[in-house]
């Protein structure tokens, strides 16, 4: 697996599963990382090797990863992020023969027209670097189409196969936050990066339309650059007592468990992780109805209610309309299991190996 670095996002967290999986089933596991450093090294599955690559920026890993390449000989290359631009060149210009699978985790369009522009470069590298690939994975139908419009060459390579989630063992021990313990009004759980993109906004302006009718608290786990803005927003809308951003947990699944309801108000995505985590701990969500993948973990609606994207008052609604009417926590766990290493890993073995992944899988199955 080869990876800028373990920081901390979705994409990071999905490949550790998998690697907990692939180890597991006795695949011999580096995990390659243009620079290591970040929250999720201690995740790294203890039969698995870290290989340091050591530069600061992932564009800069190609002469590193070529080295590593030539000395190990690796079977498949599983690529994501940025560091799928690097591994797709490797190939293209250097080394042929080696199989690379790119796994994209995001709406391609969606990140190419919000990132700045230096990402933009590789992400417009990628873009073309993508036929190259020997297998290219998409997370959710709505992000398989936007790659396949995007790339049309790439179409009989792509892999439909959603995020492996698991969620075992991070829900156990004591309430870590006193708002948890039961007590007090309702606790509204959020996650993810403090950007533009996660749109918290609508959340704490949800939670302040909530409190026009009854006591609600709200607690958004996640760091990033709106932090400030929006603890000022909470605290324009005289919230400062009912809202708190604890910043960046290591495990904010204990957090979701303890929550009456989940909200989720991201404008993009492509599978999100988090409102699988949700479902698989039996908490109640709420989610906008954004490009791509709410409603289809979701099941339009089945599994949780969906909103129009950046109405904070249709989730005022829907949240205290969950609240009134929670759905039964092992129906959620039962579609979360849909996600699971069990019920993916046979096909994503499939993706990375080709034909002899079929025998990894079966023996996973």
């Amino acid at each position: 697996m080869f990876l800028p670095s373990l920081d901390g996002g979705g994409a990071e967290r999905i490949l550790l599963d998998m690697a907990s999986w692939l180890v597991d089933q006795g695949v011999a596991l580096d995990v390659v990382l243009a620079r290591a450093r970040g929250p999720f090294l201690p995740l790294v599955p203890s039969q698995a090797r870290v290989v340091d690559l050591g530069v600061r920026k992932t564009a800069a890993s190609m002469p590193g990863l070529l080295d590593y390449l030539r000395r190990e000989h690796p079977e498949a290359v599983l690529a994501s992020l940025n560091a799928s631009a690097v591994a797709l060149a490797a190939k293209r210009f250097f080394l042929p023969c080696q199989r690379v699978v790119a796994y994209y985790a995001s709406t391609f369009s969606e990140e190419f027209r919000r990132a700045p522009p230096q990402t933009r470069l590789m992400m417009r590298a990628l873009r073309r670097l993508l036929p190259a690939a020997d297998a290219v994975v998409a997370c959710s139908t709505g992000a398989e189409k936007d790659l396949a419009r995007l790339a049309p060459r790439i179409v009989s390579k792509l892999h439909m196969i959603w995020n492996v989630v698991t969620v075992e063992g991070t829900v156990d021990g004591p309430p870590p936050h006193p708002w948890l313990q039961g007590l007090g009004p309702p606790v509204v759980v959020s996650v993810g990066r403090l950007d533009a993109g996660k749109d918290f906004a609508t959340v704490i302006r949800a939670v302040g339309e909530m409190r026009r009718r009854r006591p609600a608290r709200l607690l958004v786990l996640g760091e990033g650059p709106l932090r400030g803005e929006l603890e000022a927003l909470a605290g324009d809308l005289g919230l400062a007592g009912a809202v708190q951003l604890p910043g960046f947990v290591p495990n904010p699944l204990a957090y979701v468990a303890r929550a009456q309801v989940f909200a989720f108000a991201s404008r993009f995505e492509g599978l999100p992780r988090a409102v699988v985590e949700a479902l698989a701990c039996g908490t109640p969500v709420v989610s906008a109805d954004c490009p791509h993948g709410p409603a289809e973990i979701l099941g339009q609606g089945r599994w949780g209610r969906l909103v129009p994207v950046g109405d904070w008052r249709a989730m005022a609604d829907a949240v205290l309309a969950t609240m009134d009417d929670p759905p039964a926590s092992a129906r959620l766990r039962r579609r979360a299991r849909d996600f699971s290493p069990e019920a993916l890993m046979p096909r994503w073995a499939e993706a990375i190996f080709g034909a002899r992944g079929r025998e990894t899988g079966a023996a996973g199955a």
